[in-house]
């Protein structure tokens, strides 16, 4: 999977164009509780958060637990999304990777999660604004996840961000 990235002042308003291009409705927009209005990052989407149906997900720990993403994907499934939009710094974008994991129809999450199932392909694009430098999670097909306090990861070449 190839990945397009936009940086630079003003690349957060192309945005639009690439949901609109992707037809997308039903948008799953996962934000920290509260870097998402401190970043700025509120402000400059103003705009899509009015063109499209947004579902905020943004109750979930700072180092995504297996229960916020069953929660989230439940969340998801409820409202029939069809694209995924994170913003925030590497947990938030974590657990946006791990919601499009566990998305995809009868699946074991747990064993997904364990290593001992692989997850589904999904078709849902994903689109990842990080707002912090450094973690590198739009970057990598990787999600990091916590089970019982254990950290397991996640891998699927589908995981990248689009």
């Amino acid at each position: 999977m190839t990945q397009r990235i936009y940086r630079g002042l003003g690349s957060i308003s192309k945005l639009i164009k690439i949901l609109e291009e992707c037809n997308s409705k039903n948008v799953f927009l996962v934000t920290g509780k509260k870097s998402f209005f401190l970043s700025g990052a509120e402000k400059a989407l103003q705009p899509l958060l009015n063109r499209f149906n947004i579902i905020r997900f943004k109750d979930f720990e700072i180092n995504p637990t297996f229960e916020d993403a069953v929660r989230g994907t439940l969340i998801a499934k409820k409202n029939n999304i069809d694209t995924i939009v994170s913003i925030g710094g590497g947990s938030v974008i974590d657990i946006a990777k791990i919601i499009l994991a566990f998305i995809e129809p009868n699946q074991n999450f747990h064993a997904i999660v364990t290593g001992n199932d692989i997850p589904k392909h999904s078709k849902i694009p994903h689109f990842s604004i990080p707002t912090t430098a450094g973690t590198g999670s739009e970057s990598t097909h990787f999600a990091v996840v916590y089970l019982n306090k254990k950290k397991y990861s996640i891998a699927a070449p589908y995981l990248l961000p689009n």
